[in-house]
């Protein structure tokens, strides 16, 4: 299953797939047949491994930070109900790591909403990681399952696991050392570098203050020029909120319809000073990493998908789902600074296999101060 969309937002999808662009500090992602790995520009990465039949109903996820001494973890999701218990085998019977008995799962409220079983112990990790390269699937089912064909189990397919972590010990520069996921070797661990450090961004204080009413030809002109020049002309461009950035500055949404789709609705914001329509200027969404097809339209740079503002936080943010149900697309928070809008989170999963928004990796993390 790959990303789908409507209307220009399947142009907007090919935005978002990022080209390699070496390890040291940089994001990427990559697919690895049934899995799918990335890394943020800290080097903090994740690699996913999905079911192997529709419709999605468990995947798993190794996570590791970037930092040399960082521990790997993974985690075990699948449509079992919070507090239900599942059991936990590899294909292949001479395969060691998982639980012997069943596991409970923990946050399971629906089809749609995967419960969750975490594996942490260190001993324990790499004993799993051990046969996730060797097995086929990882089976999953209800207790006393193991009488059944395997016809009947849920399978997450291991088919890409040994390519998709040894892509990740090359990210984060552990090839070659003891503490990589695959590619082990005698070299040192200590000749792995430092965890980049994150780029700051220094958020202004919040106005807390209500927009003054500006004059209606002021309103029109900057709703003209909202349509004009970043809506595409859409005739049914329309004004959405105000809201006070500074003393002197303002923050204007403008839908613009003729763009959305059924589930993504298009905006764009405008950064006013003093009221003036001149000095408008739209927030520029272009991000801070390398993407693999660049806004050739320069109008998209500043389309923001399901948009909106938090004054009490500055932060702007965006949504954009692949599907209706929000298992995969593109998440931003964008900070205002005093002078533009700073991205601070950037969250981007293209394959639709059930992953919720808080389980889609990080390409992109900057502190904010």
């Amino acid at each position: 299953m790959t990303w789908d969309s409507m209307g220009f937002l399947r142009t907007i999808a090919l935005l978002f797939a990022v080209a390699g662009i070496g390890g040291a500090s940089a994001a990427d992602f990559k697919d690895f047949h049934d899995w799918y790995a990335a890394c943020d520009n800290l080097r903090n990465c994740t690699a996913y491994g999905f079911a192997s039949q529709e419709p999605a109903s468990a995947y798993v996820r190794v996570d590791r930070g970037g930092a040399p001494s960082a521990p790997a973890r993974i985690t075990i999701m699948a449509s079992v109900p919070d507090g239900e218990s599942a059991t936990l085998a590899f294909d292949d019977a001479d395969l060691r790591g998982l639980p012997a008995g069943p596991v409970i799962f923990k946050g399971g409220a629906s089809d749609y909403v995967f419960g969750r079983f975490a594996i942490e112990d260190p001993a324990a990790v790499e004993a799993v990681l051990a046969s996730l390269r060797k097995a086929q699937k990882l089976l999953i089912g209800r207790p006393g399952d193991g009488k059944k064909s395997d016809s009947d189990l849920t399978g997450v397919s291991m088919r890409g696991a040994a390519a998709a972590l040894l892509w990740i010990d090359e990210q984060q520069l552990r090839v070659g050392t003891p503490t990589a996921l695959v590619g082990r070797g005698d070299r040192p661990a200590s000749s792995i570098p430092p965890q980049p450090e994150a780029p700051v961004v220094r958020a202004a204080r919040p106005a807390n203050a209500a927009p003054k009413p500006l004059a209606a030809e002021i309103e029109a002109a900057l709703l003209a020029k909202a349509k004009r020049e970043l809506c595409g002309d859409d005739e049914q461009t329309r004004a959405e909120a105000v809201n006070v950035l500074g003393p002197d500055t303002t923050l204007h949404a403008y839908a613009c319809p003729e763009g959305s789709g059924a589930y993504n609705l298009v905006s764009v914001f405008l950064i006013v000073r003093d009221g003036s329509p001149e000095s408008a200027r739209a927030v520029d969404f272009t991000l801070p990493v390398k993407i693999g097809r660049l806004r050739t339209d320069p109008g998209l740079a500043y389309m923001a998908i399901n948009g909106g503002f938090d004054p009490a936080t500055i932060t702007l943010w965006t949504f954009s789902k692949g599907r209706g149900i929000a298992d995969c697309g593109t998440e931003e928070e964008w900070i205002w600074d005093g002078q533009a809008f700073r991205l601070t989170s950037l969250r981007h999963m293209p394959r639709c296999f059930g992953v919720p928004p808080d389980h889609w990796p990080v390409l992109y993390r900057a502190e904010r101060k």
